[in-house]
């Protein structure tokens, strides 16, 4: 079993097109969003400043597929897991389910893979870095994962 985090959202006008349907770039923003959320809840900074040096998670590969149209004021439920922890990055899985009557469709899924870098303000100079061992342990204390 991996690890596994739930978000709910309601769509907003804002983020539908002239059609009424939730424009595709939305659903990259939602992915972003259930991984901030991962992040808060393992109580570790998604991006921190030290000194020179900022570390954050830049994003190598994103996928969706869209099974169903989302339009304003429906709620969604966003499931993010952790399939894959690697060395320096992170792979999630998505899904994307419209609630409607207590009954959930899946509307979209997708994949994100992220990679940890360190960026060096002075030298102007972003690289891939082992991920830290506070995250892993979290992450490991949280999951089953295997793929260590």
């Amino acid at each position: 079993m991996s690890y596994s985090i739930t978000i709910n959202h309601r769509v907003e006008f804002y983020e539908t097109d002239m059609a009424g349907i939730v424009h595709f770039s939305n659903y990259f923003r939602w992915m972003e969003s259930a991984e901030t959320e991962l992040f808060h809840r393992l109580e570790i900074p998604i991006a921190k400043r030290e000194g020179s040096i900022i570390t954050g998670w830049p994003k190598v590969e994103t996928s969706c597929n869209f099974i169903a149209p989302l339009r304003f004021q429906d709620e969604i439920e966003i499931t993010l897991t952790i399939k894959e922890i690697k060395n320096h990055s992170l792979c999630y899985h998505f899904h994307f389910y419209k609630i409607e009557n207590q009954t959930k469709t899946e509307v979209a899924k997708g994949t994100m893979t992220t990679v940890f870098a360190k960026f060096n303000i002075l030298e102007n100079i972003i690289s891939a870095s082992l991920i830290e061992d506070d995250l892993r342990i979290k992450i490991q204390q949280n999951s089953e994962l295997t793929n260590f």
